[in-house]
């Protein structure tokens, strides 16, 4: 896991695992992009763009694409 903070004011988390590798960028505005690709083959599991960071509203959206 790589937190890291950007000139420009967004920040991201980056994780790792045998399945997966993701990133999770916030704006100060409080949006945030969630992008994940299998490390098997490098297919994108899925890319969310500008969701509200709103714990809620990122449930939803996630379970709207069937990602949880």
């Amino acid at each position: 896991m790589t937190f890291k903070d950007y000139p420009q004011g967004q920040t991201s988390l980056d994780l790792d695992s045998a399945e997966f590798r993701g990133r999770i960028t916030c704006w100060p505005n409080g949006k945030c992009e969630l992008q994940f690709h299998s490390t098997r083959i490098g297919d994108v599991l899925f890319l969310i763009p500008e969701v509200e960071l709103d714990g809620d509203h990122l449930i939803k959206v996630l379970e709207e694409r069937h990602v949880i």
